[in-house]
């Protein structure tokens, strides 16, 4: 059994724009944002989707209906929504000014950092999110072991599935950790557009990342 993930990152909304922590929040697509939606949609409109699935958060499942409009199947396609691939929860720094937050989270990290890029990505994943819980004055913003316990086992559900081609709408850190513990250390995960696209094969035993956060999708089977 080999199955393929497409999954793309959700279109730009007004958080991203005003570069806001977003994470379970929500706020619309951008004009830009659904503009990029449909981009994605033209790239996939030729796959032909037997499942198209979407973060239950309303940028994401936006963003899927802009896809599957333009597919070939569209008329087959019913989004399902899947809590599993929301965003990582940022506790009390939702919402609040990007930069500031960083600053907040690596305030006692700086020192050992270099300023040539940002500590977010010098970090690593797995330290930036316990950075993160750390600094959160309430402790509830998601970890990397409970991100990974929430999504985890949504592969064994799309194993289950009779879908072979299944279009996923996610979100840009969630797909980043998807790559990065998949992906082989092959990638430049500092990249990752609103509406990238991110292919995926899913088999009995495991799950590989193919190509991470393309706009033009490139070597198709």
């Amino acid at each position: 059994m080999k199955k393929e993930i497409y999954l793309v990152r959700h279109g730009e909304t007004l958080f991203n724009y005003f570069y806001k922590m977003q994470g379970w929040s929500d706020t619309p697509l951008t004009k830009k944002g659904v503009a990029q939606a449909q981009r994605a949609g033209r790239e996939l409109a030729n796959i032909p989707f037997d499942l198209a699935i979407a973060s239950d958060l309303g940028r994401a499942i936006h963003t899927c209906r802009e896809i599957v409009k333009l597919n070939r199947n569209a008329d087959q396609l019913h989004i399902q929504e899947m809590p599993e691939f929301r965003e990582v929860y940022f506790g009390s720094f939702e919402g609040m000014d990007g930069d500031w937050v960083e600053r907040q989270i690596f305030a006692s990290h700086l020192d050992s950092m270099s300023d040539s890029e940002s500590p977010f990505f010098q970090s690593g994943f797995k330290k930036t999110l316990k950075f993160t819980k750390e600094a959160d004055p309430y402790h509830v913003a998601e970890d990397y072991d409970e991100f990974w316990q929430r999504l985890t086992p949504v592969w064994d559900k799309l194993r289950q599935a009779s879908a072979q081609k299944i279009l996923v709408v996610s979100h840009g850190l969630a797909i980043r950790l998807i790559a990065e513990r998949y992906g082989d250390g092959q990638f430049d995960l500092a990249k990752g557009e609103n509406g990238a696209i991110t292919r995926v094969e899913l088999t009995d035993n495991d799950v590989h990342v193919k190509s991470y956060a393309e706009i033009h999708l490139h070597g198709q089977d």
